[in-house]
């Protein structure tokens, strides 16, 4: 099974977006930033609720309800409280007109850590079409639902996608470990790609590993 480094992405999506604000907020004036700061309220106020079972988005009427939505979904995805975050995020984005691919993201991988595999595929599918490091974390973590639904040829393909985007080492060198332990164990190609994750990683603690596999298959073959 592929051995996840982390929630890589989660981390770095979420300090751009503090970045982006911090920029926002530069340029904006007095006025703005007091809106925006009223809107953090509502959201700190909204998760308060929320713990206590009595939230309701709609009360705020409907020109704060969607980014309230979002405020209360990101702040559960910030605790790891996964399963409170979903609904919320999926509201924000089933209403919001301008959804981001880092939006798309976070509610695939809200997905996949709540344990609705069918869902995060298909999310995380919206934002592989760029080469970039959300895909690749798309890809990583879409494997990583294949194989909790057993279909370990389509989590193959996946990580081959993840391990041919260089934005992330740690996770191309586990996709690409995984890529060939999935072709070693699926018989597809297995010697190519295992020499191929040697010769990338020599010095990797899994090197050991993936020599077993090539002499299993040798001796397989013989």
């Amino acid at each position: 099974q592929v051995v996840h480094p982390g929630n890589v992405v989660a981390g770095d999506l979420q300090h751009r977006r503090r970045r982006e604000g911090d920029e926002r907020r530069r340029r904006a004036d007095p006025g703005e930033v007091l809106a925006e700061d009223q809107m953090a309220d509502l959201g700190a106020r909204g998760e308060a609720h929320d713990e206590q079972g009595n939230e309701d988005p709609e009360a705020a009427g409907s020109g704060r309800t969607q980014e309230i939505s979002r405020l209360i979904g990101e702040a559960w995805y910030r605790k790891g409280n996964y399963d409170a975050a979903v609904p919320y995020l999926e509201r924000y984005q089933r209403e919001s007109g301008s959804i981001t691919r880092e939006d798309q993201y976070q509610l695939g991988f809200a997905y996949y850590k709540s344990g609705n595999f069918n869902s995060a595929i298909e999310t995380f599918k919206l934002v592989t079409k760029d080469q970039d490091l959300i895909a690749q974390n798309a890809f990583y973590h879409m494997a990583g639902a294949y194989l909790e639904k057993g279909k370990k040829d389509f989590a193959r393909h996946t990580l081959r996608a993840a391990s041919l985007l260089n934005f992330d080492q740690n996770i191309r060198e586990d996709a690409m470990h995984n890529y060939a332990k999935l072709s070693y164990e699926l018989d597809l190609n297995g010697i190519q790609a295992l020499e191929k994750y040697i010769s990338a990683y020599p010095n990797t603690p899994r090197a050991d590993d993936a020599y077993s596999y090539l002499a299993d298959i040798y001796l397989r073959t013989k």
